[in-house]
């Protein structure tokens, strides 16, 4: 499916009849939408792959220059989830495989597993970055069984860990880091959330960069997400779209202790990499975990958040490390991430949400 013609969707959905904006403490009321909704609600897949929904979809596409059959949304059917485990820390890793970047979370954690002495601000953040870049190189091999085996590989992991403390390998051109930059305003949405029971969630929805594909259908209500073409790359028919989000949960078989995802384009792997090692590594508080700077690799250069003042954050150019860094001040460039994370000696579910972005915070006592 592709839609070349931008449309004014403003109109039909999300603006008054005067098309002017909603003001703050206004009703707005999604009719359509929830039409769509009691369909679904009524006849499960079949209210909305087929039927009036679908015909709608279909016929707005085709008309705007675009190509989907009713059969195509008859025939779609959502899979269910492969879940991948790790190990870190002593604990179990579960993130989700293809089409989310689960394998490259687990793979990340697992070599930092490897490391000492990381309280040092400058050692673990090279070791993260160094780490980073080696995993991303596997992006487009994860569809690979035997590939797959080596990415989530404990064993592995040892043995990138040695490659990595050789301050060269941070160097090497051809080792592929993604270009697609984290959404800085994006509808990437994150919960983590927690029971009483110690059941978790970590669930993550997007539908791409701002407003998505910025297109409705007219009767519908909502909008379509755009994960193909320049956003996410081109796919054969019949396959499904890659994401970089990453839903995780960390624990033994007893508990979850961290559960946590986020939004942020290719950050978001990253993103939880590093807030997970602060907290079990680095013993920082949820909350600090996510207050503390991050980092990215960038081709030769490692790129740090630095619009948090820290005293113990000493990276600075031209280190021992030869590395080339630049600092970055602008905020949410480095993932949004929220987590929930289990005191077992208060037994109390604690929460975090990312500083630099939307979210709010309920405890629970478990």
């Amino acid at each position: 499916m592709f839609i070349n013609k931008f449309r004014n969707f403003e109109k039909y959905h999300f603006l008054k009849n005067n098309l002017n904006n909603y003001k703050p403490g206004e009703i707005f009321v999604q009719k359509d939408l929830a039409m769509v909704l009691k369909r679904i609600s009524k006849k499960g897949h079949k209210g909305f792959y087929e039927g009036k929904t679908a015909k709608k979809i279909v016929d707005d596409i085709n008309k705007n220059n675009g190509y989907l059959s009713l059969e195509d949304l008859k025939n779609y059917k959502a899979l269910n989830s492969k879940i991948l485990n790790g190990k870190f820390n002593n604990y179990n890793i579960y993130s989700l495989f293809l089409p989310s970047y689960g394998a490259l979370t687990i793979q990340i954690l697992q070599i930092m597993d490897q490391f000492n002495g990381l309280n040092n601000e400058e050692k673990w953040s090279v070791l993260i970055g160094k780490s980073t870049k080696l995993s991303y190189s596997f992006r487009h091999f994860q569809e690979n069984n035997d590939s797959l085996k080596k990415i989530i590989s404990y064993k592995e992991a040892k043995n990138y860990a040695s490659m990595l403390l050789n301050n060269q390998y941070f160097n090497i051109k051809n080792i592929e880091i993604s270009e697609n930059s984290g959404e800085k305003i994006g509808h990437t949405t994150h919960l983590t959330t927690a029971d009483k029971y110690g059941n978790v969630v970590s669930l993550t929805q997007t539908i791409g960069p701002s407003m998505g594909s910025k297109v409705t259908t007219k009767g519908l209500g909502f909008l379509y997400a755009v994960t193909s073409g320049s956003y996410l790359g081109m796919y054969e028919p019949g396959k499904r779209v890659h994401s970089f989000i990453s839903p995780t949960l960390i624990g033994n078989k007893k508990n979850i202790i961290l559960a946590l995802g986020g939004a942020g384009g290719n950050k978001i792997v990253t993103s939880i990499a590093q807030i997970a090692s602060r907290y079990f590594q680095q013993k920082k508080s949820l909350k600090e975990a996510l207050f503390y700077p991050r980092v990215y690799p960038d081709k030769d250069t490692l790129l740090l958040e630095n619009h948090i003042e820290l005293n113990d954050l000493s990276l600075k150019p031209n280190s021992k490390n030869n590395l080339n860094y630049k600092y970055i001040e602008e905020k949410a460039r480095f993932g949004r991430i929220h987590a929930v994370a289990l005191d077992t000696i208060n037994n109390l579910w604690i929460g975090a949400a990312d500083p630099d972005w939307e979210g709010s915070v309920e405890i629970l006592k478990k």
